[in-house]
């Protein structure tokens, strides 16, 4: 093609060095084409598009669930970003995750994966039982008796209360909330399960506890998590090849920072670059 004249090009009128321009613009031009992962758009829109993006932005908003205060600080849940959770080991991170935010999803009506890689799926449901009798019925049942199964007649009873209800959140479908437990934590294999359900529309995504992959190599501890989180950013992302989802992810605290009057980002220790990657 080089030595056809086609159109405007007219290799005999051009020098040497506009010639390896026009054939390097062609083979870059190749090559943007097929990275896939990135979008090009122009700075100025119409202000009525620019309005238009802010309506459709502010309605993808997941309120937490009966919780005026985070609301009024954070706004909701955004999708197509990450949302960290950070918290000491036992402090209550999932019981949070649970309470203000898949209570949030049920009552939406939003279908939503869970990934789980230190309790299984039986505990993470006696965490919404819980939720729901709490906010729905104003009872609860104790912890210690699902935990050894001793339970009486009226807590039984509380419990098929609460799971009518759950049932009625879901308006008749059992599989609007999936809890995958991964007995190995590791990105490639999140990667594949995170694809397969967001296919079926399963748009928001709650990681308990997001951590370093099993079996890690080649880096250290913190670099390896920074790379993970940057990874969950980029199945995140509304652009760029991502799944625009509503991500939300806690994390556990330093141990050296437990008795900090207050709390920063130096709490996530050294990882804690991977707050770059969160909203």
């Amino acid at each position: 093609k080089v030595l056809l004249d086609d159109g405007n090009y007219k290799y005999k009128d051009m020098t040497s060095k506009q010639l390896i321009l026009y054939w390097s613009d062609k083979v870059e031009t190749i090559g943007i084409e097929d990275f896939g992962t990135h979008e090009t758009e122009n700075l100025y829109i119409e202000p009525e598009q620019f309005l238009e993006d802010i309506k459709e932005e502010s309605g993808n908003m997941l309120p937490w669930h009966n919780d005026n205060y985070m609301n009024r600080l954070t706004q909701g849940v955004p999708r197509g970003h990450v949302t960290m959770l950070g918290g000491f080991g036992n402090s209550g991170k999932s019981t949070v995750t649970v309470d203000k935010c898949l209570m949030s999803c049920l009552s939406n009506g939003e279908k939503t994966l869970v990934i789980l890689n230190e309790e299984d799926a039986h505990s993470f449901r006696q965490k919404i039982l819980i939720s729901i009798l709490g906010h729905d019925f104003k009872t609860t049942v104790k912890r210690s008796a699902l935990v050894n199964g001793d339970l009486n007649d009226s807590e039984i009873e509380r419990i098929k209360m609460a799971f009518d209800k759950m049932k009625e959140y879901m308006n008749g479908d059992d599989a609007m909330i999936k809890v995958v437990f991964m007995e190995q934590y590791n990105m490639d294999n999140l990667e594949s399960i995170v694809k397969f359900w967001a296919r079926r529309g399963y748009t928001n995504l709650l990681i308990d506890t997001h951590k370093v992959s099993d079996g890690y190599k080649q880096k250290a501890r913190w670099e390896a998590f920074v790379e993970d989180t940057k990874k969950i950013y980029k199945l995140t992302r509304p652009d760029a090849g991502g799944l625009n989802l509503r991500t939300l992810l806690t994390v556990q605290l330093a141990d050296s920072h437990v008795k900090d009057r207050w709390l920063g980002f130096d709490a996530l220790g050294e990882s804690k670059a991977s707050k770059n990657e969160a909203s």
